[in-house]
């Protein structure tokens, strides 16, 4: 077949097709990760969304256009390749913490956990522990990440580790006990 050559001025009908990104805990999905379409070679398109309270962005592509989704979540990323205008999904886990008093059988409550990078470096995203003392982050399954501990003035920090995870941490608290120098205690 020949193709005839374009005049000026004519309309040449393109459909545009829609690709989609879902991100999920695996049931629910995750409102605020950014997420950059990538060109077919990997290197950015220049076009950006955040996921909205069903998970999902959508951006026009050209049918059989090779593409990817850059998804960036708790200062971690993932990639992902599409064609077309399909729809891809990135699916988090869960990693928790839990504190314990000295003996592990009693929750803390109230005490705040930052989730750190590999490194050390703050991600902005914390939480304090519930009344069962855990706290849980949805984080891709790649992220190497710690938790630290801040309570009383002080802080812990704990190993890295990627995925899923579930730390527990037991504080061991003590006692301080004022005494007069008369050798009497101070207090009630």
């Amino acid at each position: 077949w020949k193709s005839a050559p374009l005049s000026a001025g004519a309309d040449v009908p393109l459909a545009m097709e829609t690709a989609t990104l879902t991100y999920s805990d695996g049931v629910n999905g995750i409102e605020g990760a950014r997420v950059d379409l990538l060109k077919a070679n990997d290197k950015a398109s220049g076009k950006r969304q955040t996921t909205g309270p069903d998970g999902k962005v959508s951006f026009e592509v050209l049918p059989d256009a090779g593409y990817g989704f850059k998804l960036t979540h708790n200062g971690e990323t993932a990639s992902i390749t599409g064609s077309g205008g399909s729809d891809e999904i990135i699916t988090t886990v869960t990693t928790t913490l839990t504190l314990f008093e000295e003996g592990g059988t009693t929750p803390i409550p109230g005490v705040r956990v930052d989730l750190l990078k590999a490194g050390g470096k703050g991600t902005g995203k914390r939480l304090n522990t519930e009344a069962d003392g855990k706290v849980a982050f949805d984080v891709l399954n790649t992220f190497t990440h710690a938790f630290k501990v801040t309570m009383n003035g002080g802080s812990f920090t704990t190993g890295e580790d990627s995925g899923a995870r579930s730390e527990t941490v037991v504080a061991q608290l003590s006692t301080v006990t004022l005494i007069a120098e008369s050798g009497v205690g101070i207090g009630g």
